[in-house]
C-alpha cells in the first residue's frame, strides 16, 4: 500500500492548498527606526541638526558674554580695592594727626612765653597730654629698671659689674622702649647689672706653709 500524499485530501482526494507565504520585509523596513527616517528624509535630519547646532551656538555665545562681564565686574572691583587701600595708607592717621594739634598748640604757647615763672611746669603739662594721646592709640611705656633683662623688649648697651643688684638686672634706663599694642615697635637701651668675676684661688691657698725650724707643733 502507498503512502498517501499529505497533499491530497482524505475525502474528495483533491490537493490540499499551499499554505500562504508570509510577506518578506523590504530593505528599508529592517532598518531599525532612526535608520529608516534618515534613509527615508535625511533633509529633515540635516535641518534638525542645523537647529541644533544654532541652540548651542547661541548658547556659547551666552556663557562667553557673562564670562566677558564677569571679568569686567572683577577688574573694576580691583580697581576699587586699590584706590581705597591706597586712601587708608595715605590717609589712616587722619585720627592721630588730629588728637596731635592741641598738643602743638600747647607747644607753641610755652614757646611764645619766653621761658618764665611756670615754663617747666607748662612743658609737663604737655608731655603728659602728649603720651595721653599716644596711649589711647595703644602706646605704652616698657618698664625696665628692676626687672631681669630680656633681649625681647630691652637693648643691652653697657654692664656694670656690681653687688648691689642681682646679675642680669636692668639698673638703668638710657633710652625708653615703646610697646604698640602687643608689639614691641622699640627695646629699651638699658645698662644691666654684672656679677663680678670671682678671683681665682692661689694653687694651694689655704693650706700651711712650712714652719720655721724650733716652733713648737
Amino acid at each position: 500500500m502507498s503512502e498517501k500524499d499529505p497533499r491530497i485530501n482524505d475525502e474528495g482526494g483533491s490537493p490540499l492548498a499551499e499554505p500562504a507565504a508570509e510577506p518578506k520585509e523590504s530593505a528599508a523596513e529592517a532598518l531599525p527606526a532612526p535608520a529608516r527616517e534618515e534613509a527615508a528624509d535625511p533633509a529633515q535630519v540635516i535641518a534638525d541638526l542645523r537647529e541644533q547646532l544654532a541652540r548651542e551656538a547661541a548658547r556659547a555665545e551666552e556663557l562667553w558674554q557673562r564670562l566677558v562681564r564677569l571679568q569686567a565686574d572683577f577688574e573694576n572691583f580691583r580697581r576699587r580695592a586699590r584706590a581705597e587701600r591706597e586712601e587708608l595708607l595715605r590717609y589712616g592717621s587722619e585720627p592721630l594727626v588730629k588728637a596731635l594739634l592741641p598738643v602743638l598748640d600747647n607747644f607753641e604757647r610755652a614757646l611764645a612765653s619766653g621761658g618764665g615763672e611756670g615754663f617747666v611746669a607748662g612743658v609737663e603739662m604737655i608731655y603728659r597730654q602728649f603720651l595721653d594721646v599716644l596711649a589711647r592709640e595703644g602706646l605704652r611705656p616698657l618698664e625696665s629698671v628692676g626687672r631681669s633683662f630680656d633681649p625681647a623688649y630691652h637693648e643691652a648697651v653697657e654692664q656694670e659689674e656690681t653687688t648691689a643688684h642681682p646679675d642680669n638686672t636692668v639698673i638703668q634706663e638710657l633710652r625708653r622702649g615703646y610697646c604698640f599694642h602687643e608689639r614691641v615697635i622699640r627695646p629699651a637701651m638699658v645698662r644691666v647689672a654684672r656679677a663680678p668675676a670671682k678671683e681665682p684661688q692661689s694653687e694651694g691657698a689655704g693650706e700651711e706653709g712650712p714652719r720655721p725650724p724650733g716652733e713648737a707643733e
